[in-house]
């Protein structure tokens, strides 16, 4: 027969092993949904997701280990109550000792509600200048263009001016294509004309905002303003566009001596 003490330690001991189930069974569930949410990110065209989603899991885990810490230590007889009391009793001073880890998690939340860059951004956020690859529960990581990794809290992020170059929907070129003195005045219209017309004929180029004029008598050369825009926001397509239309200037410039 068993004892009253032998059956309050069989329950306890069950009473354990069911908290530990039910963490590892919270964990494993926070994975599956992570695991499946991630895979459909993947497929759609917001990148807010890409961000949402890890942050999400982070948050879950963290929420699961509190609940799974009480559980278990309800489990082994603690007073769960007075411990959350005594939690509420020295939370001021929790506060102020985990200021910065509070801190960078409502950075995380104003990343997320304000957001100011998806993830694959390029972002220059006063000096540094990279690529977003993660926001995390407490930090972002930026790859530099120098292929190093950047880690900076999210409480510090969100202090700081973000420059998102990767919300850019054009991509501009202004510059001065210096014409030599003594070109008359008609070669000069001519020239001009021809460049706008490259500019309409290129597939990328905006062609309801283009300048190209005569702006001014410089030191050494008579000064023609060329301001264009490309409809890109790829970087690589960007300078592309841009050679072409040198090398169609300068094709120009030689026919028309």
């Amino acid at each position: 027969n068993f004892t009253t003490d032998m059956m309050i330690t069989i329950e306890r001991i069950l009473l354990i092993s069911m908290s530990f189930m039910a963490v590892w069974f919270g964990h494993r569930l926070v994975e599956l949904i992570s695991y499946y949410a991630s895979d459909r990110a993947k497929t759609t065209e917001s990148r807010f997701d890409d961000i949402l989603v890890p942050l999400l899991t982070k948050t879950s885990f963290v929420i699961v280990y509190i609940i799974g810490v009480l559980i278990v230590a309800s489990a082994f007889t603690i007073d769960v109550t007075g411990l959350i009391a005594g939690l509420g009793i020295g939370g001021l001073a929790f506060a102020f000792a985990a200021k910065d880890t509070l801190a960078n998690f409502f950075g995380s939340i104003m990343l997320v509600l304000d957001r100011p860059f998806d993830i694959g951004d390029v972002i220059d956020a006063e000096g540094i200048l990279g690529v977003v690859e993660e926001v995390g529960f407490r930090s972002t990581r930026i790859r530099t263009f120098n292929d190093s990794v950047i880690t900076i809290s999210n409480g510090t992020l969100m202090n700081r001016s973000i420059d998102n170059m990767g919300k850019r929907r054009f991509r501009r070129l202004n510059t001065n294509l210096g014409v030599e003195y003594g070109t008359p005045a008609s070669k000069i219209e001519a020239f001009c004309e021809g460049i706008r017309q490259i500019i309409l004929s290129h597939k990328w180029t905006r062609k309801d905002s283009f300048h190209v004029y005569f702006d001014g008598f410089g030191d050494c050369a008579l000064n023609i303003k060329l301001v264009v825009y490309w409809e890109t926001d790829d970087y690589a397509r960007e300078l592309a566009e841009r050679h072409r239309l040198n090398v169609d200037i300068m094709r120009l410039a030689k026919e028309m001596d």
